[in-house]
């Protein structure tokens, strides 16, 4: 992962030096550490994400935001603010579009439906912890409802759902510990 961070990096600050336009923008474009005194801004994650950033953004801020999504999942979480632009822009952005929303809606539904009817023989997805998913049926299907929705989302619920269905040793899945009960109604409160 650090490869490919320093060779888009590298290429940027070299198109930068050709075109004479000198330094990166601030924070939030993987020069540096960004975490930085945008943490904990006012009016940041509570506000849903306009859409409206996918054609302006670049092809390198489009990468950065793929490549890093899970990273850019935890600066949402932690609350850091996106500048306008900037990768965490663009992800947010992501998380709260239609077709993200519905993604992460048909896995909770796959999870119950396999639930439901046993898994299939051989599949490359982690088994979900039975008793704790049938416990908290309720919490998923007002999440999937939230999601199928039409009312815009928080980037911050997305974010925390998304790092619940990827954590394979979180509470979800049958080697993970903790509570699933309070991540999902953690997740539905920030939705």
């Amino acid at each position: 992962m650090r490869d490919r961070c320093s060779v888009l990096v590298g290429h940027q600050r070299r198109r930068r030096r050709r075109l004479g336009t000198g330094k990166a923008h601030g924070h939030n474009t993987f020069d540096g550490n960004t975490h930085h005194a945008n943490i904990g801004a006012s009016g940041g994650n509570d506000t849903p994400v306009s859409t409206d950033v996918f054609p302006r953004a670049t092809l390198a801020t489009r990468l950065r935001a793929k490549i890093f999504a899970g990273r850019l999942d935890q600066d949402i979480e932690a609350g850091i603010v996106p500048l306008p632009g900037s990768p965490l822009a663009l992800h947010m952005a992501r998380l709260t579009a239609v077709d993200e929303r519905e993604a992460l809606a048909h896995s909770l539904r796959q999870a119950l439906a396999d639930l439901d009817h046993g898994r299939p023989g051989f599949t490359p997805r982690i088994p979900a912890h039975p008793q704790r998913l049938a416990a908290c049926r309720d919490v998923v299907d007002d999440i999937t409802l939230l999601l199928h929705s039409p009312r815009p989302v928080r980037a911050r619920g997305v974010a925390r759902l998304r790092m619940l269905l990827s954590d394979g040793t979180g509470p979800l899945y049958s080697s993970g510990r903790g509570s699933l009960a309070a991540d999902l109604r953690g997740v539905l409160a920030a939705l």
